[in-house]
């Protein structure tokens, strides 16, 4: 790993985890279609994978109280069903495929940011189908590519009206599904030794925009906020998708 990679790395790490503490949203939308510009697809989702794991001890601490649990329940059920079908996946797929794949949901879900305001639709807490769906679904593409995060954003954003248990119930459910990640993982081999010296060295950026990311985005109008996150994850998703395609 040379000077180049940990600029790059350390780029996409501060992004990722200073958007994920600051709204709850997946760091993976953001992580990995970056981290795959400059290492394998494959590692660069067992990578994200263990600042994600990290991550979750963090911020749970901090919004455990503001966690819907009867919700968190439902979605964690379904992603606990889903996680192992798609780390069984990331195992068996190209890494070409894998790439296109991160692509495409990066790129479709920050387009759906930019095109639909899901705070004007709302749907029954009670309707655990599709609680269960969402968190399924989200596992499946979790433990294939890290990116669980849009149907159970979007599923607690049709819930809820509150940021705050939007932003804590997230934590909570993505915090759980990367330690289930984190043990499938490693017991499939998908963790390559070379990872852990650079997943240390570049803790200290992680820590920083784990903890002051949001102080520094505070100061953006949420509107603003929201569009250019939306962008970077277009941007980045495509870049995948071109990656994945000329190999």
């Amino acid at each position: 790993m040379d000077m180049q990679f940990y600029a790059g790395a350390s780029l996409a790490l501060f992004l990722a985890y200073s958007v994920k503490s600051s709204t709850g949203l997946g760091s993976a939308l953001i992580a990995v279609p970056l981290l795959g510009l400059i290492m394998n697809f494959k590692d660069a989702v067992a990578f994200d994978m263990l600042f994600e794991a990290a991550a979750g001890i963090l911020l749970i601490s901090h919004c455990f109280k503001f966690v819907n649990w009867p919700v968190f329940l439902i979605l964690s059920i379904g992603s606990f069903i889903g996680v192992p079908l798609g780390t069984e996946a990331l195992k068996k797929f190209s890494v070409e495929f894998i790439g296109i794949t991160i692509g495409v949901v990066a790129a479709g879900f920050g387009i759906m940011m930019l095109a639909v305001d899901t705070t004007c639709y709302k749907i029954p807490v009670k309707n655990k189908i599709a609680g269960l769906a969402a968190g399924f679904v989200g596992g499946v593409f979790k433990g294939m590519c890290g990116m669980g995060g849009p149907p159970v954003t979007a599923y607690c954003n049709y819930v809820f009206e509150d940021k705050a248990t939007i932003r804590a119930t997230l934590i909570a459910v993505f915090a759980v599904s990367s330690f289930q990640r984190l043990a499938l993982y490693l017991k499939v081999g998908l963790v390559p030794e070379h990872l852990y010296l650079p997943f240390f060295a570049l803790l200290p950026v992680f820590l920083i925009a784990t903890f002051f990311g949001p102080k520094i985005f505070a100061i953006f109008n949420e509107n603003t906020f929201r569009k250019t996150v939306a962008i970077i994850i277009v941007a980045t998703g495509l870049l995948s998708i071109y990656k994945g395609l000329i190999k």
